[in-house]
């Protein structure tokens, strides 16, 4: 290197142990110059001693916008300054269309991006990004394509939850939400998903062929009354990868299922959805379908998400109200329903059982009670004592009150024993087994107190002889 050459670095500042490439490049901020300041190496001055005046002086800080404190670095050598006219021909493809803003443009946590970057949509591959890595490459048009989440994660400080957000924003560009809006048409996906198997994860209680269910027709075929839709997506194979049930005219949407329901939000909201939630299809129109085989208060019904309920509006049915859409058998019950009292779950009143003076539903009863063998009495199983109620050692589950009234404790055997087996010792007031008792002058003792007393009647005998 001669006296006379002249190259030109750029120097970038941010916190030690950082990625250099986060840095923020310094810019003249007198002139406004937003590309890399000339700087002549001569006289045995190299960038080390440039940027060891920039940490010391302060004109230099202020002329260049260096933090105080602030760690420096050059991260580029070019023999010649990047003209900015690059970045005015970026800027007119953003204006003329041909650049599709990436959905976080305006985000604040995106600002720590390098201004020169313009990052896009890119054109050859619309699921990734494209952006001008330097201002070199910037003033050969050259643009590095990358993925959205590997981009935001190497030049954001976004945190993983919103540049998910912004990864979903950028694949459901090209996401088709198809629709199935007939009974036939509902019934049939719903066999799709079942059909995949694990594959999409959009399996449910609902999505099994015809003949699983009681109802004799498929209960989602109540779904095409005219307000609801399926609404799904799908991969390159054809496979189901996500889908809900939506409110097409009011833009609303249920639950929704599968590995890329995120992706399935993230199209719906493009196509104008705002109201996603369990209880969004509320006042849905329903078909009435009475349930064949059934009393005339039996109708075919799905399981519900949300409130799990409908009511009665004459000729349909609507989704939410007073009757009970738990049941997964595809029946419903017309009829009052109230809440279990164990689990909390609203369900009809007929399946409604009473255990220890609350009402449970048949699952808690099943789950969460016993009945006493002794009484008959529907019990919690918080209350289960084992009694021994049979000579050969068998134990019954038996309610706290029939333990309390109907058995006695046992030391010898660590337990309760139904009070019409258990024999009580004359001698020490213990409760036994009658095969654990003995008769000795028409009294029962236990084996140990047995001993005892005939020992003392020895003794007794002995000493009337010896007087």
């Amino acid at each position: 290197m001669t006296n006379t050459d002249q190259f030109y670095f750029v120097v970038s500042y941010g916190e030690t142990g950082t990625p250099r490439d986060r840095w923020t490049p310094i810019t003249d901020q007198i002139s406004g110059e937003e590309r890399p300041v000339p700087i002549m190496w001569d006289n045995g001055k190299d960038a080390a001693d440039w940027c060891q005046s920039l940490r010391s002086d302060d004109y230099y800080r202020r002329r260049y916008g260096v933090p105080e404190g602030a760690a420096l670095a050059v991260v580029r050598i070019a023999r010649q300054a990047p003209s900015n006219d690059w970045q005015a021909r970026e800027q007119e493809r953003f204006t003329s269309g041909r650049y599709k803003p990436v959905p976080w443009a305006s985000d604040p946590d995106a600002q720590q991006v390098p201004n020169w970057h313009f990052a896009h949509i890119a054109e050859s591959d619309t699921q990734k990004i494209a952006f001008t890595e330097t201002p070199e490459k910037g003033a050969a048009d050259r643009q590095k394509v990358m993925k959205p989440g590997d981009y935001l994660q190497r030049y954001t400080n976004m945190d993983e939850v919103r540049r998910e957000y912004y990864v979903g924003e950028v694949l459901g560009t090209n996401l088709e939400v198809k629709y199935g809006r007939t009974s036939d048409e509902i019934e049939a996906l719903y066999i799709r998903c079942h059909a995949q198997g694990g594959a999409g994860d959009v399996h449910s209680c609902m999505a099994y062929p015809n003949g699983h269910f009681n109802s004799r027709v498929h209960p989602t075929r109540v779904y095409g009354a005219g307000d609801l839709a399926f609404a799904y997506i799908e991969n390159e194979s054809g496979q189901i990868t996500a889908r809900a049930m939506v409110w097409p005219e009011l833009k609303r949407c249920g639950r929704i299922y599968g590995n890329q329901s995120y992706e399935l939000k993230i199209a719906l909201r493009r196509a104008g959805y705002g109201h996603f939630c369990y209880s969004a299809l509320n006042g849905a129109r329903l078909l009435k379908i009475p349930a064949e085989y059934y009393s005339e208060n039996h109708y075919v019904m799905p399981y519900i998400d949300g409130d799990q309920s409908f009511d009665d509006a004459g000729d349909y049915f609507t989704i939410g109200g007073d009757y009970s859409a738990a049941r997964t058998d595809g029946i419903a019950v017309m009829e009052n329903h109230s809440e279990c009292e164990c689990c909390g779950d609203d369900v009809p009143d007929s399946e409604l059982t009473e255990v220890d003076g609350d009402m449970w539903c048949r699952g808690c009863v099943s789950n969460n009670a016993f009945t006493c063998e002794h009484c008959d009495t529907i019990t919690p199983d918080r209350e289960a004592n084992s009694v021994m109620y049979n000579a050969r050692g068998y134990d019954q589950s038996w309610c706290n009150h029939c333990t309390e009234n109907h058995a006695v404790f046992s030391e010898r055997h660590g337990q309760s024993i139904s009070g019409s087996l258990a024999v009580c010792c004359d001698e020490c007031g213990e409760y036994f087994l009658p095969s654990d008792m003995h008769q000795h002058n028409e009294s029962e003792y236990c084996g140990d107190c047995l001993e005892s007393v005939i020992e003392n009647e020895t003794e007794t005998e002995t000493e009337t002889e010896g007087a």
